[in-house]
């Protein structure tokens, strides 16, 4: 990832309210990486960079490349640094979404960023779309199951954007349909394979 994208996806993250509790402490002695970013493109079904952190400190240090050592630990605090805000401002790139482990947005998560800009609103047209969310991460301790594939159970959306999450891989089986929300997925609950926005 080129230098001015790994800049403005630190800055999306710490943009406050979606994605202020993307850097929830660890649920479990063995989840070290809890705080994740998957950065896509719009036209492409697999993220052109991802990576997980154990927290926003981690996060910032690797997007700048180790410049910055010194973040605030939470994404939280972050969110309160006005000169963040206003840089994030002039920035293509947003939020699209954030995907939980637990119901009612809790756990560990990843958070989805579109270096091309929002959504347009329209529901019609594809616009950010990941064919298997079972992306190329190391999994934490203890895990050798794909690190997103199959432990999606709640999610937000942002950047203008609402998400329909597929059973299957390449968008099939059942699905959400378009929302902005979903605290819990029910049926669906560890079962998102792949995932559109739009």
């Amino acid at each position: 990832m080129n230098r001015a994208l790994r800049v403005s996806v630190v800055l999306a993250v710490a943009s406050g309210g979606l994605v202020a509790v993307a850097a929830a402490p660890a649920q479990s002695a063995d989840a070290d990486r809890d705080t994740c970013v998957a950065v896509l493109a719009k036209g492409e079904t697999t993220p052109v960079d991802a990576a997980c952190f154990s927290d926003f400190r981690a996060l910032a240090s690797w997007v700048t490349e180790g410049e910055i050592t010194d973040a605030p630990r939470e994404a939280a605090v972050a969110a309160g640094d006005e000169a963040l805000r206003d840089d994030l401002a002039a920035l293509d790139a947003v939020v699209i979404g954030v995907e939980y482990e637990h119901e009612w947005l809790g756990g560990a998560s990843i958070t989805v960023i579109g270096q091309d800009g929002p959504c347009t609103g329209e529901l019609t047209d594809l616009e950010y779309a990941v064919v298997n969310v079972g992306w190329e991460f190391a999994p934490p301790p203890g895990q050798s199951h794909p690190w997103w594939n199959d432990r999606i159970s709640s999610f937000t959306t942002g950047g203008n954007c609402w998400s329909n999450h597929f059973t299957d891989e390449g968008f099939g089986g059942r699905n959400t349909g378009f929302v902005p929300i979903h605290n819990h997925l029910g049926g669906m609950n560890d079962e998102t394979t792949s995932i559109i926005w739009s």
